[in-house]
């Protein structure tokens, strides 16, 4: 069950969230966001390459 229906189902309202590290390369945060929900990110990772273990943080 997703987390922010258990909020609703428990009659509260998901006003926000904190994360550590957020994959920005994927759309979860852009979904989180989108609902209108504040999200915080301590960092943002932009981009992996697996192949040389580079890590590339948004700015």
């Amino acid at each position: 069950m997703e987390r922010s229906k258990k909020v609703s189902d428990s009659g509260a309202k998901l006003v926000g969230a904190g994360v550590v590290i957020e994959k920005g390369f994927q759309l979860g945060g852009d979904t989180i966001r989108q609902k209108g929900i504040h999200l915080e990110s301590l960092a943002i990772v932009e981009s992996m390459d697996e192949k040389t273990g580079e890590v590339v943080f948004r700015e």
